[in-house]
């Protein structure tokens, strides 16, 4: 059985979790509510919840 497609989900699934938590606390620490749509930011090196 091949087991390669759950080691590549398991290192996408904590990229995804790593950014789109980094996102979310950064909107927390400035007084945001932490929701909302996210997106790029203008430099284009990290999420925001816009």
């Amino acid at each position: 059985m091949l087991r390669w497609p759950r080691m590549f989900a398991r290192a996408l699934r904590d990229a995804v979790e790593k950014y789109f938590g980094e996102a979310v606390a950064r909107d927390l620490i400035s007084g945001g509510t932490g929701s909302g749509e996210l997106a790029v930011d203008a430099v284009g090196e990290r999420l925001r919840v816009g």
